[in-house]
């Protein structure tokens, strides 16, 4: 009788419980995580009531099995709890700005990928919602600016989490005072809104260029702060005065913010906006690189540090999201190899910087379009600048891709679809979150 209780109940029990924890309790759902509670209780159970009867030579073996087991239960409880609390975080209400951006898209991707399903997203009207065009309905939307702050109080109400990654990019001077202004206003109403109904957390997407670069070579980390130097640009200006309401929000106010600052981001996109334009750039044709070094990220690792920042307990942090420090020459070159094009061969110097980005404003001036390089980009890519990551690997636990292997199926997205006329590319295939 002892011997089929051992066969039938308990060595199995304990076997197939063994194998599950080694797969690793977050991958097991919370009904399977129950049936071995259930089947532990009964075997352990059982095992202890029939001590008196089993014979000595097995005894002591069946005291260190359930003994093991308690162990093998106290173990799934704690899985338990952990995805019990997982899926409650899911269950939260997120305000997500930037939405229909470059960033901002594949951080609602990622959102829905992991099972969060109340979503709220801004959006202005004049928006490009192409990048989200096959999730869109999956979430619901708001129309208007940040800076209407009624707006904001109306949208904010009911909602747990914000995550802010509006963003205009530009480093056009023309309208240099319109986005600081709108920078500063726009933050400060999305901030003053989530303090007004007490969002349990505000996660605010920044930029490197908000640390500011000092020298023409710079080691920056998390404690740099924007210096107004002929390096920086009105961009970075921009992003540090957003960040500096954020700031106000919490020291002032209590409320709970991380603030993520990405170095330049890589991935599929847009093909004619933000850092996806690079390879189209290049594909048709870039001659020009700049003489700097900076710090280069992949977009879903961006993504991925806003989820591990909404699930874990940070507050009052910022990290520097970024993968490795490279030269722009070997990023330009890296591009150009993957789509089989010549690479960028003319240096932009601090010689001759002054007269290209002069040239370029004159053919801005006569053809309308933004110009490409500038006065305020050619002098902050002739930084070299190093980003120190080390806070975001050890306090995030980030495990960032390598940039070549991102370049690499970025080139392979661009090339199914930007030379048959797609300005834009899903992200699919290797390049799914």
């Amino acid at each position: 009788m002892t011997k089929d209780i051992l066969s039938l109940f308990l060595l199995p029990g304990l076997k197939s419980t063994e194998r599950s924890l080694k797969c690793g309790y977050v991958s097991m759902d919370l009904s399977t995580m129950q049936y071995y509670l259930v089947s532990l209780e009964v075997v352990t159970i059982t095992g202890l009531t029939t001590t008196s009867s089993v014979p000595p030579d097995l005894k002591e073996n069946l005291l260190i099995w359930s003994n093991e087991m308690l162990k093998l239960k106290f173990q799934i409880i704690i899985g338990m709890t952990s995805i019990s609390a997982l899926t409650e975080e899911r269950d939260k209400k997120i305000f997500l700005t930037g939405a229909t951006g470059f960033i901002g898209s594949h951080i609602l991707r990622l959102l829905l990928k992991q099972g969060y399903r109340h979503i709220t997203c801004l959006k202005r009207n004049t928006s490009d919602t192409s990048l989200i065009a096959d999730i869109a309905d999956k979430c619901d939307w708001i129309v208007g600016d940040m800076e209407d702050y009624p707006l904001m109080e109306e949208a904010l109400y009911g909602q747990d989490v914000v995550i802010n990654a509006a963003a205009q990019v530009t480093f056009d001077l023309k309208n240099k005072n319109k986005l600081l202004k709108d920078a500063s206003d726009s933050a400060a109403s999305i901030v003053n809104a989530s303090l007004h109904h007490q969002v349990s957390k505000f996660i605010h997407i920044s930029s490197i260029a908000a640390l500011g670069r000092r020298k023409l070579k710079d080691y920056i980390d998390e404690k740099s702060i924007f210096s107004h130097s002929p390096y920086d640009t009105t961009y970075g200006h921009a992003k540090f005065l957003a960040e500096q309401e954020v700031w106000r929000g919490h020291a002032e106010e209590g409320l709970n913010v991380t603030i993520l600052n990405p170095s330049m981001v890589l991935g599929v996109g847009n093909w004619n906006a933000s850092t996806p334009q690079m390879f189209a750039r290049i594909y048709n044709g870039m001659q020009f690189y700049p003489s700097g070094v900076n710090g280069w990220v992949d977009v879903r690792d961006v993504a991925q540090a806003v989820i591990i920042t909404l699930e874990g307990n940070f507050t009052g942090e910022r990290y520097i999201i970024s993968s490795e420090n490279l030269p722009y020459v070997d990023i330009l070159n890296m591009i150009a190899d993957g789509l089989k094009v010549r690479r960028p061969s003319s240096p932009v110097t601090l010689s001759n910087g002054p007269l290209y980005w002069r040239l370029d404003a004159l053919k801005s001036f006569f053809t309308g379009s933004e110009p490409i390089l500038t006065k305020e980009t050619f002098m902050s890519t002739s930084v070299h600048a190093f980003y120190d990551n080390q806070k975001s690997i050890k306090e995030l636990n980030m495990n960032y891709r390598c940039v070549r292997e991102t370049i690499h199926e970025t080139c392979e997205a661009f090339l199914s679809s930007y030379p048959s006329g797609k300005a834009f590319s899903y992200p699919s295939g290797l390049f799914s979150l």
